[in-house]
């Protein structure tokens, strides 16, 4: 969902609860939308895979790395931002 790009959006306000020692990824769509040298994207379902997989490293550099190792070029052609928060 985009957040503040669009003027005169209106937003509900919710909440939710998350399990305990739970992580939560905010990331934006250049992770997922990697072209990778075979000429396929990556993909959302490939991506929450190594989401998964990354719940024994805990490491964001982890899956960016991840990511940039798997990217056809050299420099990005979109954003690649992501946020983890480990909730207690």
């Amino acid at each position: 969902m985009p957040i503040g790009m669009m003027p005169n959006t209106h937003y509900k306000w919710q909440r939710c609860q998350f399990p305990p020692n739970s992580t939560l990824y905010i990331f934006s769509d250049g992770l997922y939308e990697v072209l990778q040298e075979n000429q396929q994207y990556i993909g959302l379902e490939a991506f929450i895979d190594l989401l998964g997989k990354n719940n024994q490293r805990q490491n964001v550099d982890y899956i960016l790395e991840s990511i940039i190792d798997r990217q056809a070029s050299v420099t990005a052609s979109d954003d690649m931002s992501l946020m983890m928060i480990q909730l207690p």
